[in-house]
């Protein structure tokens, strides 16, 4: 995490003193870039939530996250149909897969999301910031 320099039990810190017991109820790590870049990468802000409602479920790396778009609906107060329309957008621009499973115990077939070509997508734009950073610096500098 180059935003946060030293050492972990030291950012744990920082994070717990700044948020406190609202860090009980969870929490999660997103790359700033999602933010920061999100006009860049043609997201609006309805995606962005939809995308941190998918990546709240995304608690193991090899272990895509599943939740109904009725939930997420229900969070963001917009209706079902909404969140299908972003999803599908989402999948279309390549920045989610969606696939059925059943869930275990045989329970209901559950929609599942891989959030894999999200990573890819921040990578590149975090690459393409710090390009842009460096761009920058260099131009104030030949400005001195």
């Amino acid at each position: 995490m180059g935003a946060m320099p030293g050492d972990s039990g030291r950012r744990d810190r920082i994070i717990q003193e700044k948020w406190g017991a609202a860090l009980d109820a969870g929490f999660q790590v997103v790359p700033n870039v999602l933010i920061r870049a999100q006009s860049r990468l043609g997201l609006d802000a309805l995606d962005v939530v939809v995308l941190l409602n998918l990546t709240a479920h995304w608690w193991e790396k090899d272990v895509p996250p599943f939740i109904s778009a009725a939930r997420i609906a229900k969070r963001m107060n917009v209706t079902k149909r909404t969140v299908e329309r972003h999803l599908k957008k989402l999948e279309e621009k390549e920045f989610i897969k969606r696939s059925r499973t059943a869930r275990p115990e045989d329970g209901p077939v559950a929609r599942n999301y891989d959030l894999t070509p999200l990573v890819r997508v921040l990578k590149e734009a975090s690459r393409n910031t710090l390009t842009l950073r460096d761009r920058s610096a260099q131009k104030k500098l030949q400005t001195v």
